[in-house]
């Protein structure tokens, strides 16, 4: 009731329906797990389409079948997966990324890199270094790029990437470790760089005359001398990142000491700017003085010019022109960048060097240097004398079963639904080590409400041995979760660079399962003549229908040749032999009970925290019978009317007084499952023709 009932009127109240609808989740987003020669290691992507795929791991042979299984995928059907790369971090021969450290023009050290992907391929990544910014005393550009070769051996630069304008303060936007940490897809970065070396500065582009201090004094009366209609001298400037403050010189009286005796203008001119400087600015920390000109020769009796420079040790330092161009003066001394003059972070001798030969500019000490890039800097291996502490990136060995493990893990948390648990088969694994991994494969998709596809061990060359007690399936149900997983059987043949080759089939096989639930639905078996196999040019074996016969009753699916193609022809789980008598002993069937225990786990979830009565319980048999119909007049169950093909139980008989007093609310959900139509019996009979008597 509102509760502002307070003048006569009609008043207007919504009240919920308790009408939620439960959306099905989907059914066949697949997971791979496999190495890759790049990529993050045991993160999942998410790849929509085989493209995707390439961007993040690339296409090139890695030691296993991840990258045929995912195209295999994409050829059948799939449409969503998730890809963990995986590599050996534990064992004797671990996978490394390629590392580097930059040193600056002084030999220190300045940044550490190393690739973002793990393995050899890092090995191939160059760094190139320029001063060409608009601050080329203070910051520098990065290229990053990897090399690699054509099929005529020619080099190419591939992932190319441009950073513009970095500095080495940590202060600045445009910190160096910060932006290659967020921006770069190939390398990550660490400043080993020490404090800063020197102060930073701000240095005039203006000669001034300095044969004598009396002709210096005469250059500075002209520079400064008041007149009637001129008495303010005016720059802005900004000392350590702070806001441009505004400063003016027209204090500076060369007819008073200190000022006026020529043996002594040199270093007074320099203390009494700074003292002016410093009584407008906050923080007062600038120092001024003149340095040796662009014509200086060596020796101090021979200097020609100086140069004005304000420099400050605690922080860089920028000049701007005053606000009025009549009373401005930056210009005329050419301070600041925009007007000729140069501007030296502290911090710029902490940037990596550009690896070519230091040309510096006659008679300066800004130092800056303008010279050509002639090499680059590169990762993992040997490059000169700027560059250290590099490590070559490794592949590693084949991972192990705690590396499946940690995948498992990391997907746990990363992951929110996969329903098709794909492990591409491993060069380097042998039918021992493979058939160890099946057992937590399966429970892990136990745990996740996932199905588990499994590819034949490389011992089985006959339908005998498939089914024998030797190495035969029975061998592969060791500690699996039986009714989560299937086997199919055999290889299949894919054309790859003009060669044959022979991969797995659990990566068609989950796109088949894609198309299959597409069309169908989860409940229709993925086998029979509409479940072709595309992308695939043959089988490692071909069976006969005998060979089928000895295969199938032990749970083996199939994979057939017929006139209409390439097909799959079972549709058993592991829990699907015959003589097991199992519930779930067809494929369809386990993975619809998954379907709707996923969707229902998700679409009830409001009902945590309701009120534990018979209004909760309605509310629930309403929108989870709601689903259940939904699922039947799709063809999901047996039986002619909702009464025969479900039921959804959520009351006081579920739900006892114990289990309310507990928090408990029980919902008992049943269906009748669509059995596939394994074996078609044609019954014929002559019909014998009427006999007279």
């Amino acid at each position: 009731m509102p509760d502002n009932l307070n003048y006569p009127g009609v008043f207007v109240q919504e009240i919920p329906s308790g009408v939620r609808t439960i959306t099905g989740v989907s059914t066949s987003i697949g997971f791979f797990v496999g190495r890759a020669l790049k990529g993050p290691l045991y993160d999942p992507i998410l790849c929509q389409s085989f493209e995707d795929f390439e961007r993040a791991f690339t296409s090139h042979y890695a030691g296993g079948d991840l990258a045929r299984a995912v195209r295999l995928f994409f050829q059948n059907g799939g449409t969503r997966c998730y890809v963990s790369r995986i590599a050996d971090e534990m064992g004797a021969n671990t996978v490394k990324a390629a590392k580097v450290r930059l040193l600056t023009e002084s030999k220190a050290p300045s940044l550490d890199l190393t690739a973002r992907s793990p393995g050899a391929l890092g090995n191939d990544i160059r760094i190139g270094i320029s001063y060409g910014t608009d601050d080329p005393e203070a910051t520098f550009n990065m290229e990053v790029f990897r090399w690699t070769r054509s099929s005529t051996g020619a080099a190419t630069k591939v992932d190319c990437e441009y950073h513009a304008g970095l500095s080495m303060d940590p202060a600045s936007p445009r910190y160096a470790a910060e932006i290659l940490n967020q921006q770069s897809g190939l390398v990550t970065a660490v400043d080993s760089s020490a404090a800063p070396g020197g102060p930073g500065f701000s240095q005039s582009g203006r000669p001034l005359a300095a044969t004598s201090n009396a002709v210096l004094r005469n250059e500075l009366i002209a520079l400064f001398g008041k007149t009637a209609s001129r008495t303010s001298f005016q720059f802005r400037i900004s000392v350590d990142g702070g806001p441009a403050q505004l400063v003016d010189l027209g204090k500076l009286d060369f007819t008073v000491a200190p000022l006026l005796n020529p043996a002594t203008i040199r270093t007074n001119i320099c203390t009494t700017i700074a003292a002016l400087i410093n009584a407008g600015v906050s923080p007062a920390v600038v120092t001024a003085s003149l340095i040796k000109g662009p014509s200086g020769q060596t020796g101090e009796k021979n200097h020609k010019t100086r140069l004005l420079r304000i420099a400050s040790a605690k922080g860089d330092v920028r000049i701007f022109p005053g606000p009025d161009p009549a009373t401005d003066i930056a210009a005329a001394l050419m301070l600041g960048t925009a007007q000729g003059g140069a501007e030296v972070s502290r911090w710029a001798a902490s940037r990596p060097d550009r690896l070519s030969a230091s040309v510096t500019t006659s008679g300066t000490d800004i130092g800056g240097s303008f010279n050509q890039n002639t090499r680059y800097y590169s990762l993992g291996g040997a490059g000169g004398a700027f560059q250290a502490g590099a490590v070559a990136g490794s592949d590693g060995g084949p991972p192990s079963a705690a590396d499946y493990e940690r995948a498992y893990e990391t997907a746990d948390r990363e992951i929110d639904l996969f329903n098709l648990l794909v492990l591409p088969k491993d060069a380097d694994h042998s039918d021992a080590t493979t058939r160890a991994l099946w057992g937590p494969a399966s429970r892990f998709c136990e745990r996740r409400r996932a199905f588990l596809i499994m590819d034949p061990p490389s011992d089985w060359t006959t339908a005998q041995q498939a089914a024998g007690p030797a190495v035969g399936v029975d061998t592969l149900r060791s500690g699996l979760v039986k009714d989560h997983a299937a086997v199919f059987y055999p290889n299949l043949r894919i054309t790859e660079a003009g060669k044959d080759l022979f991969v797995g089939p659990s990566g068609a096989i989950a796109g088949l399962m894609a198309r299959i639930d597409a069309a169908r639905g989860v409940w229709k078996a993925p086998a029979g003549t509409e479940a072709d196999l595309r992308g695939v040019t043959g089988v490692q074996y071909r069976f006969t229908d005998g060979e089928n016969g000895v295969m199938n009753p032990k749970g083996v699916n199939t994979i057939r040749v017929f006139p209409n193609g390439i097909v799959n022809w079972g549709a058993r789980t592991m829990d699907g032999d015959d003589g097991f008598a199992s519930e779930y002993k067809y494929i369809p069937i386990r993975r619809l009970a998954l379907y709707i225990q996923e969707s229902l786990y998700r679409g009830v979830k409001w009902v945590v925290f309701e009120p534990n009565d018979e209004s909760l319980w309605a509310q629930i048999r309403l929108n989870v019978g709601a689903f259940m119909n939904n699922l039947f007049r799709q063809g999901a169950f047996q039986g002619q009317s909702p009464r025969d093909a479900y039921f959804v139980k959520c009351d006081a008989d579920t739900t006892t007084q114990n289990d309310r007093n507990l928090g408990i609310v029980n919902i008992v959900v049943g269906f009748a499952p669509l059995k596939p139509a394994e074996f078609v019996v044609l019954t014929l009979q002559q019909i014998a023709g009427q006999i007279e008597a």
